[in-house]
């Protein structure tokens, strides 16, 4: 399997999502009439950012699924901004790590026989910030204080307790992209999402599929997890 994970700074899907989705559609070879619904849809994604959402795009080109996984940072650890302690630092790791493995993710009909061929793992979130940003805070806090700069110490406050408050203006999310190779395509009926088991903050995942006998889209729940292929394979 070949496995790349990055780290970036940015809105990461603007950066990522269609590029790699309309790669994908041109790959696979799909009727215009598809490839122009699910690129149309993916783009409208990328104007919303609303925890507890996310969106999952699939392309079918006879033995290769491609899928396209983009979610807030939020769904996976409940916050956005870059880790400050040791705690968050250990769920965004372990959030990739987890990601990092797509048959961690999804899980195709068997008789489909399908292997995980590719997985890439791309991030808006700083995971790498400095894990002394408490005692940086604790300057700025004296600061403040010395200044009497009561709306500025209230801020600090509200950066120093990152964990509730900043993620009201801090927004990450993470892209994964993965291909299966399927040894039987044409068994090719469902594929289970496990993100609601495995992360607290999905609530709804919509989902785009394209492939040589048509489209389909809907929304995933909790209680509905499985995503059918058999009308677009």
């Amino acid at each position: 399997m070949n496995l790349h994970r990055s780290t970036n700074n940015g809105n990461v899907s603007a950066v990522f999502s269609v590029t790699s989705l309309c790669r994908a559609l041109l790959l696979a070879g799909i009727y215009v009439s598809s490839a122009q619904t699910v690129v149309a849809n993916t783009e409208r994604d990328l104007d919303s950012h609303e925890h507890g959402a996310a969106n999952i795009n699939i392309v079918i080109d006879e033995a290769t699924v491609f899928v396209e996984l983009e979610s807030p940072w939020n769904n996976l650890v409940g916050f956005e901004h870059s880790p400050t302690t040791e705690s968050q630092h250990s769920a965004v790791d372990g959030a990739m790590e987890m990601l990092s493995d797509p048959n961690n993710i999804l899980a195709f009909n068997s008789a489909a026989g399908c292997e995980v061929g590719t997985a890439s793992v791309k991030s808006s979130l700083d995971s790498d910030a400095e894990h002394d940003h408490g005692e940086k805070d604790h300057d700025d806090h004296k600061e403040h204080e010395e200044h009497e700069e009561h709306a500025d110490h209230k801020e600090h406050d509200d950066h120093a307790d990152h964990d509730d408050h900043g993620d009201d203006a801090t927004h990450s999310e993470v892209l994964a992209m993965y291909t299966f190779d399927c040894k039987n395509p044409d068994k090719l009926e469902s594929v289970e999402v496990k993100l609601f088991d495995l992360f607290e903050g999905f609530s709804e995942i919509d989902y785009q599929a394209a492939g040589p006998s048509g489209q389909a889209g809907d929304e995933l729940t909790p209680s509905n997890t499985s995503l059918d292929l058999s009308g677009v394979r």
